[in-house]
């Protein structure tokens, strides 16, 4: 029996941005506006051309500031990226909660080279959780 929805996978990130799309001026507490649709697909598709299929994918989460933040998060540390949907530049940083040391890095998401990096960014991220 079809009951018209389906379990999505929470870390799927086309259907998580796809998810932004509902959300209405205000949907924070009477903060947060409307996302757009063109930026929405455009960060979608970079995302399925650039990112490594190697890599766990992040937690995506809409801000009321309207970017888009990307989390991995695992045992002492967290990393994010706050990616802004209008310029694709995003901001990349990771905490260690038991040392409080931090990494931080500018991004341009609109540069294949950028997504290389943060594919680097990750992976190192994810080596040192493994260690």
């Amino acid at each position: 029996m079809d009951h018209g929805f389906s379990i999505l996978d929470p870390l799927n990130t086309s259907a998580r941005l796809d998810e932004f799309r509902s959300l209405k001026k205000g949907w924070l507490n009477g903060k947060g506006g409307k996302f757009s649709s063109e930026n929405l697909d455009k960060l979608s598709v970079l995302f399925e051309i650039n990112y490594s299929s190697d890599l766990d994918l992040p937690y995506l989460y809409p801000t009321a500031e309207g970017e888009v933040r990307a989390e991995w998060s695992i045992a002492d540390k967290e990393s994010s990226l706050e990616i802004n949907l209008e310029t694709l530049r995003a901001y990349w940083h990771l905490l260690d909660l038991d040392t409080d040391l931090e990494e931080e890095q500018d991004l341009d998401l609109s540069l294949p080279a950028d997504w290389e990096k943060l594919c680097s960014l990750v992976s190192a991220f994810l080596l040192q959780v493994i260690k």
